[in-house]
């Protein structure tokens, strides 16, 4: 079977990505690429379209007839966006994309959600590791947006549309945004090793402890799962244990042969900060097969290899 895929966020950063290795898992699959910003996307079909736009959505939707979609629309988290951008960006097209195809019940899509583990928020250490059916509890803008996400996803599921939805914990690797601290500290190591700022990098608190996995293990992840996971069903992805930005910071750092200075700076402390957090990706595992491949040092190596 040939399937017709179609992309929405693409021209974002796992958007960019994942067009790669989907041909691996869906032989001889069109990919359809939309955002509302032109993108390069190699050979891909790219459709300019804002998917808060019902007529302009529901009209390429009709030509495409997608088997498949994932979407991929959405804002990561961040200490400089508001309430109203949240919504906005993470919920409102997911509820319009979700609202058009159930008005065309001429197709049934598969429709892969993606959340984040920042739903989860603060979790007891001693109920980790987080698993699908831990309570949401969020504590920030952005997990509050997933959060709703998350909620009309079961609502949509349960009328009876094939959605599946997808938490990644911290998705990590080459070219990250830099409104994320992971990629706001790629950026300040790369001016380091190119001479063109001091040897000193600005964070926030260190000592905090994620759940780290690799975009190639993700962008796998997002695959199987879109083959082979269950109807309704939400899959954490992640690598299943605890790593402190201290550690990834050092290993980072410990590349470049001069030293180089931690500095706190008060504008990137976040309030209501969770200290550790970590998921079980056991589910996954079990339904579809897939497990992480890649080291968490292998993969800091490749974040700005000098």
């Amino acid at each position: 079977m040939n399937e017709r895929i179609l992309i929405t966020g693409a021209a974002g950063y796992l958007g960019k990505y994942l067009t790669k290795p989907l041909p691996q898992y869906f032989k001889k699959c069109k990919i359809y690429c939309i955002d509302k910003v032109y993108s390069k996307t190699k050979s891909k079909k790219f459709l300019k379209c804002n998917v808060s736009d019902k007529i302009q959505l529901k009209r390429i939707l009709q030509k495409v007839r997608p088997h498949i979609i994932f979407h991929l629309v959405g804002i990561g988290v961040s200490i400089n966006y508001t309430w109203q951008q949240f919504f906005d960006v993470n919920y409102k097209p997911t509820e319009t994309l979700l609202e058009v195809l159930k008005s065309i019940p001429t197709f049934k899509p598969r429709i892969i959600l993606f959340g984040s583990a920042a739903e989860y928020g603060t979790v007891p250490v001693n109920e980790m590791p987080i698993k699908e059916e831990t309570p949401l509890n969020p504590v920030s803008p952005y997990g509050c947006s997933k959060a709703l996400q998350s909620m009309i996803a079961k609502y949509y599921s349960n009328i009876g549309m094939d959605v599946i939805l997808i938490r990644p914990f911290n998705i990590i690797g080459p070219e990250m945004s830099e409104h994320l601290s992971i990629g706001n500290f790629q950026n300040q190591f790369k001016k380091i090793v190119e001479k063109k700022s001091s040897s000193r990098i600005y964070v926030g608190n260190i000592n905090v402890r994620r759940d780290y996995i690799n975009i190639e293990d993700a962008l796998r992840a997002f695959c199987i799962a879109a083959k082979k996971g269950r109807t309704g069903e939400t899959y954490n992805v992640c690598g299943g244990k605890a790593i402190s930005i201290k550690y990834i910071l050092q290993r980072l750092c410990s590349q470049y042969k001069g030293k180089i200075q931690f500095v706190v700076d008060k504008k990137l402390l976040r309030n209501n900060d969770v200290l550790v957090s970590y998921g079980s990706n056991e589910k996954l595992k079990k339904h579809t097969g897939w497990k992480p491949h890649v080291s968490i040092e292998k993969t800091i190596s490749s974040l700005y290899p000098v």
